[in-house]
C-alpha cells in the first residue's frame, strides 16, 4: 500500500503544469489566375496575396523574432494551391543546401507547410522543400505526429539567390483530402529551417512545451469553391525481369510470368479515397539492413511498401507502443488488394482487403512471431477500422480483423483510444479479442498507457496483459503471449545553455513481467529491472550518453532466471557537418555468461550531390549451455556500406553492399531511379547474393563467395490523371 501511495503521488505531481492562452493568427487565400512556377518568383504574380511574415523562433531561442526574414504567399485557383516564399539570408555562400532523394532532407536549410485541411485540430499535411529542390511531404495524424510513408502528387521550383532562395509550390487540390463545403477554414502554419544556426522559427508561434500540433495551428481562410473535381489516377507499370540462381540456366520474367500491373486510386468524395491494387510488384524497395539479434525472437522491421504505408495510419491503434495489432509485412506476397481510407463527420473509415499467396504463416512454438516456410498457401487478410473525434483532440476506435487460410481463421475484434487533456497529458488504452481454430481458453491482451509530454518533463505508465489463448501474430507483431507487464519512465530534460552543455536528458525506468496465469510477484518466473541512463548535447550539438540496467530476466525457453545487468556509452557527432561518426559500446549478463557488443557508423557527405554511410557492428557472446554447463563463444558481425548519388532532383542512384559474418552471406543491391514526372518512374534495380562456398558446398567458416543469385529488373510506370 505505501509503495502504491508513492506512486500515484508521482504521478499526480507529473501531470501538474500551466498553460496560457496563445494568439491564433490568421490569413486569406486569394483566387487569381495561375502563377507562373519557376522558381524565379515573379512578384507580380503574387502581389494580390496577403503577405505572410514575422516569423518567431522555438529554437536555438525561445519566443524571439527570427533571425533572418521570411515572406510567404498563398493563391489559389480552381484546380490548385500555390504558396510561393521568399527565404531572405545575409549570408547566402552559407546556406545548406544538400542534393537528395524524396523525403531526405539530408541536414539543409528547408522551408515546411503545414496543413489541417479538414480543421479537425487532429491531422494535415505537409510539404517542405530545401534550396536545391527536394521534395519532402507527410501525412499528421494525432495531432503531434505525422508520417513521410505518405506520398501527394505536387510539384516546387526553388533557386538560390544573391538575397536567400525561393520556392514556389503547386498543390492539386486532387491530392489531398477536405470537407465538401463551400466555403472553408484550414489550419496553417509555415516553418523555416536555416541549418547552420540549428534555428526553428514559425508563422504561428510553437512553444517547446508543446511543440508542432495541429490543434494549435493558425487559419487560412477564404477558400471558396474548391474540390476535387474526377479524382481518378491510373498507374500501371510493366516490369522486365532476368535472373541467374546457382546451378540454373538463365531465366526471364518475374514472379509467376507477370510483367505488368496497376495501381488505381479514385476519389469517392473529396474526403474519401480508394486504392485497388493488381499484381503490385516493389523492385524499388531498399532491402532490409543486416542485423545481429542477440534475442530468442525476430526483429521488427518496418513496412516500405507503397500501398500498405500511404494512408494507413488510420490502422494504427491507441496503446500500441510495444506492440503492433496489424503488422502489414504478414502480407508477404499480395496478389491484388483493396484499401479505402477517409474521413466524414468526424468518423476516420479504413478498409483492407488484400489476398495473399505464399503465405509463410507463423510457428506455434511459443507462438513467437516465426515464420514457419513450409506453410506456404494462400491467404486473404481483411481489416475493417472505425476512429470517431470526441472532445477537442481526443478519439475512440473500433477494429475487426481476419485471416482465412485453407479452412482456417484468425479474427480479432478490439475498442481503442486515446483521451488527451489541455496540458499534454494522456491516456491510452486497447483491448482486443482474437478468435482462432483450434484455440480455446482466454484470448484477450489488454493496454492501458498514461503519460505527459513536455519540453522539460516527459513520463509513462504502463500495464498490458496477454492471456495464453491470444493468437495476434497471424496479423500482428508480438514477442510472445500469456504475460502481464507492469512499469514506468520518467524524464528530465533541462536546458543548461552554459558550461558548453546545451541540454541534459535524465531517465529513470522501472518494470516487471510474469505470466499471466501465475502470480505477478512469484520470483521464480518474475522478470524485473531498471535501469538510469543520461545524455548530454554539447554547444557544437556532440552528444555522448551513458547508462546501466540491472535485474532479472527469465527466458521462457528454458526456464531460467537470470541476472540482468547492462551497461553502455555511446558518443555522436554533430550529424549537420559533411564528416560524421558515431560509436556505441555496451556489455553485460547474457544467459548465464556474458557479453559484449560494439557497434560504429561513418558518414561523409563530400558534395551536395553525394552522401556515404559506412556501418559496422560486432556482438561477442558466452552463454552458459545448460545441458553441460560449459560456456559456449559465438561471434556476430555485420557490415553495411550506402552510396547515394544524385544527379538531380529527380534522377538518383543507391548502392548497398551488406556483409553478414555469421551467415557468410554478401548482398548487393544497386537502384537507378528517375522520376520523370510527378508519379511516374523508371526504375534499374540489380540485386545479388553470395554465399561462402568449398568444394561447391556451402561454408561458414572457410571457401571463397561465389554468387547464389542474381537478378536484375526494369520497372516502367506512368501516372494518369483524371
Amino acid at each position: 500500500m505505501k509503495n502504491l501511495f508513492i506512486f500515484v503521488i508521482i504521478l499526480i505531481l507529473s501531470f501538474y503544469s500551466m498553460s496560457s492562452a496563445q494568439e491564433i493568427r490568421s490569413v486569406k487565400a486569394v483566387k487569381t489566375a495561375s502563377p507562373k512556377i519557376d522558381g524565379n518568383f515573379h512578384i507580380e504574380e503574387w502581389y494580390s496575396a496577403e503577405v505572410i511574415t514575422d516569423f518567431i523562433q522555438t529554437e536555438p531561442i525561445e519566443g524571439i523574432k527570427a533571425s533572418e526574414s521570411t515572406k510567404a504567399y498563398i493563391l489559389y485557383d480552381d484546380k490548385n494551391l500555390y504558396i510561393g516564399v521568399q527565404c531572405f539570408d545575409r549570408e547566402p555562400s552559407k546556406i545548406a543546401a544538400q542534393l537528395d532523394r524524396r523525403d531526405n532532407i539530408s541536414n539543409s536549410d528547408y522551408i515546411a507547410i503545414f496543413f489541417d485541411t479538414f480543421h479537425d485540430h487532429r491531422t494535415g499535411f505537409s510539404f517542405a522543400t530545401t534550396p536545391y529542390g527536394t521534395k519532402i511531404d507527410a501525412y499528421i495524424y494525432n495531432d503531434d505526429s505525422e508520417t513521410t510513408s505518405w506520398n501527394g502528387i505536387w510539384d516546387v521550383k526553388t533557386k538560390i539567390t544573391d538575397y536567400g532562395w525561393i520556392a514556389e509550390f503547386v498543390i492539386p487540390f486532387k491530392t489531398l483530402k477536405f470537407n465538401n463545403l463551400k466555403e472553408q477554414t484550414w489550419g496553417l502554419n509555415i516553418k523555416r529551417r536555416i541549418e547552420r544556426k540549428k534555428e526553428d522559427s514559425y508563422w504561428q508561434t510553437v512553444r517547446r512545451n508543446d511543440g508542432l500540433r495541429a490543434s494549435k495551428f493558425g487559419h487560412l481562410t477564404n477558400l471558396v469553391g474548391i474540390s476535387t473535381g474526377i479524382n481518378l489516377r491510373l498507374l500501371p507499370y510493366v516490369i522486365g525481369n532476368m535472373s541467374k540462381e546457382r546451378g540454373k540456366s538463365l531465366s526471364f520474367g518475374s514472379r509467376g510470368d507477370r510483367t505488368t500491373g496497376i495501381d488505381l486510386q479514385y476519389g469517392i468524395t473529396t474526403n474519401l479515397i480508394a486504392n485497388l491494387t493488381l499484381y503490385p510488384d516493389f523492385a524499388q524497395i531498399e532491402a532490409d539492413p543486416e542485423l545481429i539479434n542477440l534475442s530468442r525472437y525476430p526483429l521488427f522491421y518496418p513496412e516500405k511498401r507503397p500501398f500498405f504505408i500511404e494512408g494507413c495510419d488510420i490502422f494504427k491503434t491507441s496503446g500500441n507502443i510495444y506492440s503492433n495489432l496489424f503488422y502489414s509485412r504478414r502480407i508477404n506476397e499480395p496478389l491484388y488488394g483493396l484499401k479505402i481510407t477517409g474521413k466524414i463527420s468526424g468518423f476516420s473509415l479504413g478498409f483492407i482487403n488484400v489476398i495473399n499467396d505464399n503465405d509463410l504463416g507463423i510457428q506455434n512454438k511459443i507462438n513467437s512471431g516465426f515464420l514457419s516456410s513450409d506453410y506456404n498457401k494462400r491467404s486473404n487478410f481483411t481489416i475493417f477500422r472505425i476512429k470517431k473525434d470526441v472532445f477537442s483532440t481526443s478519439e475512440v476506435g473500433l477494429i475487426a480483423m481476419s485471416k482465412d487460410y485453407s479452412g482456417n481463421y484468425t479474427r480479432i475484434l478490439g475498442i481503442d483510444g486515446t483521451i488527451r487533456f489541455k496540458n499534454h497529458e494522456w491516456i491510452s488504452y486497447k483491448l482486443v479479442k482474437s478468435f482462432s481454430t483450434g484455440v480455446s481458453g482466454k484470448s484477450h491482451s489488454l493496454n492501458i498507457f498514461v503519460g505527459k509530454n513536455s519540453d522539460f518533463f516527459n513520463c509513462c505508465y504502463w500495464y498490458t496483459e496477454k492471456a495464453p489463448g491470444f493468437v495476434g501474430n497471424e496479423l500482428g507483431f508480438y514477442n510472445y503471449f500469456n504475460l502481464r507487464d507492469a512499469g514506468g519512465w520518467m524524464q528530465i530534460a533541462p536546458r543548461i545553455e552554459k558550461y558548453n552543455i546545451r541540454r541534459i536528458k535524465i531517465n529513470l525506468n522501472f518494470w516487471g513481467e510474469n505470466y499471466w496465469n501465475k502470480h505477478f510477484f512469484r520470483k521464480d518466473t518474475f522478470s524485473r529491472g531498471g535501469n538510469f541512463d543520461f545524455n548530454v548535447q554539447t554547444m557544437n550539438y556532440w552528444m555522448f550518453g551513458a547508462g546501466k540496467n540491472k535485474g532479472k530476466n527469465f527466458d521462457r525457453i528454458v526456464n531460467v532466471l537470470y541476472d540482468d545487468t547492462i551497461y553502455w556509452l555511446w558518443l555522436s557527432s554533430n550529424r549537420s557537418k559533411k564528416f560524421t561518426i558515431s560509436i556505441n559500446h555496451s556489455q553485460g549478463d547474457y544467459r548465464g555468461g556474458y557479453r559484449w557488443s560494439y557497434s560504429t557508423d561513418i558518414g561523409w557527405k563530400p558534395t551536395g550531390r553525394m552522401s556515404l554511410l559506412v556501418e559496422w557492428s560486432r556482438s561477442l557472446t558466452k552463454p552458459l549451455n545448460l545441458e553441460t554447463g560449459k560456456i559456449e563463444i559465438n561471434l556476430f558481425e555485420v557490415f553495411r556500406t550506402k552510396l547515394i548519388y544524385s544527379f538531380s532532383r529527380d534522377v538518383s542512384t543507391r548502392t548497398i553492399i551488406q556483409y553478414n559474418r555469421r551467415e557468410s552471406k554478401v548482398d548487393v543491391s544497386f537502384l537507378f531511379s528517375y522520376n520523370f514526372k510527378p508519379g511516374s518512374f523508371l526504375y534499374i534495380a540489380y540485386n545479388e547474393l553470395l554465399n561462402r562456398y568449398d568444394n561447391n558446398v556451402v561454408s561458414l567458416n572457410r571457401g571463397y563467395y561465389k554468387s547464389t543469385n542474381r537478378v536484375i529488373k526494369i520497372k516502367y510506370s506512368y501516372l494518369f490523371q483524371i
